[in-house]
């Protein structure tokens, strides 16, 4: 995630800004709750993945690439509770590059591609990321709530890249989709990341958006108060 923007020594001589001072307060918030929405993105992602296995089950490829990658994820899983997410890329990197050279056609390879670009981009390898989501997202035209993953992992991995522009262009088009998939989220990081590039508009117009829009979300509360006062 991208770092807090830089104060200079005249801002810091005079009274601390709300809006500022509220924006930490969502940045930390995200990082805070980092491994959930980590588990939701994860979640989503093997359940389509196990329903493509069943639904090409009559394709040997599909068989193969989905045991690849089920042995690949399952390495991951263990190297990281041992270890840290750089080491446990490291680990499984040669892994998920065979399964692409050899299945990447396959809808577990295409699936497997995004899970590759999410490790990379939890290992801080944020250029590596941020090919491998471009390169799925075309995979995944068809099917706007696997779409708007691959936008939401380009809009992280470019955001950690400090690419602002380029990563509020991703998160702007998963709110002007059709899909509810991680709107909400897409709209609080539209939130932070506008107020970064000092437009303060668009941030505020963001934060109320989940407010009016997205009263159930986990992001609804941490931004009522400040919007309200």
């Amino acid at each position: 995630m991208a770092k807090n923007k830089k104060v200079t020594r005249k801002q810091l001589l005079k009274e601390p800004d709300e809006f500022l001072t509220f924006s930490s307060k969502m940045f930390n918030y995200a990082m805070a709750n980092k491994k959930t929405l980590i588990g939701i993105f994860s979640g989503i992602l093997l359940l389509l993945i196990v329903f493509a296995a069943v639904q090409y089950v009559g394709y040997r490829s599909e068989n193969r690439a989905s045991a690849l990658f089920s042995e690949a994820w399952s390495r991951y899983e263990v190297a990281l509770e041992d270890t840290d997410p750089v080491k446990a890329y490291n680990e499984v990197d040669r892994d998920f590059q065979d399964l692409l050279a050899d299945y990447g056609n396959t809808e577990a390879g295409k699936l497997g591609r995004v899970m590759y670009a999410h490790i990379a981009y939890e290992a801080g390898e944020s250029d590596r990321a941020v090919r491998l989501y471009e390169t799925a997202l075309p995979s995944f035209k068809g099917d706007p709530a696997l779409e708007n993953l691959v936008l939401s992992g380009l809009g992280y991995a470019c955001e950690q890249q400090n690419a602002h522009e380029k990563s509020v262009l991703y998160f702007e088009r998963i709110v002007a989709g059709e899909s509810p998939v991680l709107k909400s989220e897409a709209y609080f990081n539209l939130g932070r990341i506008y107020n970064l590039l000092d437009n303060a508009e668009k941030s505020r117009k963001a934060y109320e958006t989940i407010v009016s829009d997205y009263a159930d979300s986990i992001y609804a509360d941490l931004v009522k108060e400040q919007l309200a006062g």
